[in-house]
């Protein structure tokens, strides 16, 4: 037996976002119907100036494919330092079958396309049908892939951005309008970027100031991504008193 191994570019050159849209969300539909068996994930947080590292594992029975993915995230010095990247990540395959190692992948493209493809689906799904702004609070890699996979299930009109870092989100700016064409608002600041929002995205370390419950329109569709464990926070508590919260794994979220 073989073991198949990718790259990154490998990666990135047999999928589209607009695949792994469908297959998030049949993946959804899978998760709450009882075919899949999915632990809780481990987290490991390294002393500062260093990031976390993440764990995640879980097993489908409709292909018969148990998976399981290292994900880091926020080592600064990595790029200089080190010559890697301040993120990665990596992909276990193996037949369930057997247990067989099948594939190992570079993970970080796979794991971008797949969180954009998260919030894709939630849009199309729960956005109102006559959304056209966007407020994009965080302006970096994943802010990014927010906006190429939501444009595969909604036109995009105008996005409305914030960062801490101006330089970052003028890059964002330029990138953006480039590659997509649509136009961007750098906003002065994150309230006036949220009040302009149908669809609010949050990708941040959620480390820093929250959003405000007043700057929120009602029927805004929220995409909270940078929430993802415990100590981190993007929302002030009181937007969460009149939303409808829709989540993938509610025994996760309320650890």
């Amino acid at each position: 037996m073989k073991t198949l191994l990718l790259n990154k570019e490998d990666v990135g050159g047999l999928i589209s976002m607009k695949e792994v849209i469908g297959t998030v969300e049949e993946a959804y539909k899978a998760f709450n119907s009882g075919q899949v068996i999915q632990p809780p994930y481990t987290c490991i947080h390294l002393p500062p100036p260093r990031g976390e590292i993440d764990f995640k594992l879980g097993y489908c029975e409709a292909n018969e494919i148990i998976s399981m993915k290292s994900s880091s995230g926020g080592f600064p010095n990595n790029p200089t330092e080190h010559g890697v990247p301040s993120g990665m990540g990596t992909i276990l395959l193996f037949d369930a079958r057997t247990c067989a190692l099948i594939c190992v992948m570079d993970g970080s493209l796979l794991t971008g396309l797949r969180t954009g493809a998260a919030g894709a689906v939630s849009v199309k799904a729960l956005a109102r049908t006559n959304a056209k702004t966007i407020t994009s609070i965080g302006t970096g890699n994943q802010a990014r892939m927010q906006i190429r996979a939501i444009r595969e299930v909604m036109t995009i009109e105008a996005i409305h951005a914030w960062d801490h870092h101006p330089q970052t989100l003028a890059r964002y700016k330029a990138d953006i309008e480039r590659e997509f064409g649509i136009p961007v608002v750098m906003a002065r600041s994150k309230q006036d970027a949220v009040e302009q929002a149908d669809i609010l995205v949050t990708t941040t370390r959620g480390k820093g100031s929250l959003v405000e419950a007043d700057w929120v329109r009602p029927g805004t569709h929220i995409v909270a991504i940078g929430t993802d464990t415990q100590g981190k926070q993007e929302l002030e508590p009181e937007i969460f008193r009149n939303a409808k919260i829709v989540n993938d794994s509610i025994a996760q979220c309320v650890e």
